[in-house]
C-alpha cells in the first residue's frame, strides 16, 4: 500500500487549480467588453483574466508528464481505450448538449428557428470552450510516435526539441504578428517544420520538467517564481497597453503558446510541486483532492452552464464589485458545478464516456 511520501499529489492539485483557473477565467472575461479600456472594471477583469491564463498549457503540460512518461507501459489500444474514446464521446455529447442548452436558453427564440439554432450550434459554432477536445485528441492520435521519441532522446537532444518548440511556437508567430523581421520569419515557415508547432511544445514540457527541471535548489525556485512574476506582469501590460491605443483587445502575449506565457506556466508547476514536496498531507486531504482532480475534467465541461444559469438569475460581474465578484462567482460556479459532476459520476456511464 502506498504511504503519504510515496503518493505524487501535485498533479492532482496542478489539475484542481488549472481547472479552477478556467472558471475564474471566463467568468472574468464574460463581461469585460461591456466596458471600456479606460474603466477600471475592464482593467481589474482583464488582470484577473490574465494571471490564471496558464491553465491550458497546465492541463497538456500533466497530460504529457504522463503519457510521455517511458517508465509507464502504455499500448496505443490502452490509449485509445482510456483516453481517446472517452474525449470523442464527450465532445460530441457536450456539443449537442450545448447546442441545446443555449437553443432554450434563449426564451425569446422562435420555434421554427430551432432545427436551424442546432445545427448552427452543432456544426458551426460550437461551444467555446469545447475547442481543448479536439486539440487534446491530436496530442493522443501522436502519442506513441512521441514516447519512442523521448524514450530515445538524450536530455541535451530533448533540451533542443524544447528550443525548437519554443521557437516556432512562440518566437515565431509573436515576430509575424508585430511584422518583425518579415524575411526572416518567412525563411523559417519555409523550412517546413511543423512537428515543433502548436501544442506539442507544451506535451513534451511536461515529462521534461519532471525529468530535468531540478527544483531542490531554492535559487532554483527564486529564479522561476521572479521571471514567472515578471513576464505575467508585462503579458498583462502589453495586452492593457494596446487596448488602451485601439480600443482592442488581442490575446497576442497571453495565448497558450505566448512567449510571455512561458515562464509563469513553469513557475506554477514549481511552486505547487515544491509546496506538495514539502507538505504532509492528511489521509482525508489526499482523499479530497483525489476526487476533486477525478472530477476535475467534469467540471470544466460544465460550468459554462453554471455561468449562463448565474447570469440569467443576476449574478454577473456587472452587479457587484470587480475585485471581488469574480473570485467569489468562480469559488461558487466551481463548487456547484463540482456536486453535480461529482453525483453523475456515479453513474458508470457518465463516468467512462462525458465526464
Amino acid at each position: 500500500m502506498e504511504s503519504k511520501k510515496e503518493r505524487i499529489l501535485y498533479p492532482d492539485i496542478l489539475r484542481v487549480l488549472a481547472t479552477f483557473a478556467v472558471v475564474l477565467h471566463h467568468i472574468a472575461g464574460k463581461n469585460m467588453w461591456a466596458f471600456k479600456p479606460t474603466d477600471v472594471q475592464y482593467a481589474v477583469f482583464l488582470f484577473e483574466s490574465t494571471i490564471v491564463k496558464f491553465a491550458v498549457p497546465m492541463f497538456i503540460l500533466l497530460s504529457g508528464m504522463f503519457l510521455l512518461n517511458p517508465d509507464k507501459h502504455i499500448m496505443p489500444k490502452d490509449l485509445f481505450r482510456k483516453q481517446m474514446l472517452r474525449v470523442m464521446t464527450s465532445f460530441v455529447f457536450w456539443t449537442v448538449f450545448y447546442a441545446a442548452f443555449n437553443t432554450f436558453a434563449a426564451w425569446d427564440y422562435a420555434p421554427e428557428t430551432v432545427p436551424e439554432r442546432m445545427f448552427n450550434a452543432i456544426f458551426v459554432t460550437r461551444q467555446y470552450h469545447l475547442w481543448f477536445l479536439p486539440l487534446i485528441f491530436g496530442l493522443y492520435l501522436v502519442t506513441p510516435f512521441l514516447r519512442h521519441m523521448v524514450a530515445g532522446c538524450s536530455k541535451k537532444e530533448l533540451t533542443a526539441f524544447m528550443l525548437m518548440a519554443f521557437i516556432f511556437a512562440s518566437v515565431l508567430p509573436l515576430c509575424e504578428t508585430l511584422k518583425l523581421l518579415p524575411a526572416l520569419t518567412a525563411l523559417m515557415r519555409e523550412l517546413g517544420i511543423t512537428m515543433v508547432t502548436g501544442c506539442v511544445g507544451w506535451y513534451v514540457a511536461g515529462i521534461y520538467l519532471v525529468k530535468y527541471l531540478n527544483i531542490q535548489k531554492r535559487g532554483t525556485r527564486l529564479l522561476c517564481y521572479i521571471l514567472g512574476v515578471v513576464s505575467i506582469l508585462l503579458a498583462y501590460y502589453l495586452t492593457m497597453a494596446h487596448a488602451l491605443e485601439t480600443g482592442e483587445n488581442i490575446e497576442t502575449w497571453i495565448i497558450a503558446n505566448a512567449v510571455t506565457m512561458v515562464l509563469p506556466v513553469i513557475a506554477v508547476f514549481v511552486l505547487v510541486r515544491a509546496i506538495a514536496d514539502r507538505l504532509t498531507f492528511s489521509e482525508k486531504s489526499i482523499k479530497w483532492i483525489t476526487i476533486l482532480a477525478q472530477d476535475a475534467f467534469g467540471i470544466y465541461l460544465l460550468h459554462d452552464a453554471c455561468i449562463t444559469v448565474f447570469e440569467s438569475i443576476g449574478l454577473s460581474t456587472l452587479k457587484f464589485n470587480p475585485y471581488i465578484a469574480p473570485p467569489v462567482l468562480a469559488v461558487l460556479c466551481f463548487l456547484l458545478t463540482w456536486l453535480v459532476v461529482h453525483l453523475l459520476r456515479k453513474i458508470p456511464f457518465a463516468r467512462k464516456f462525458i465526464l
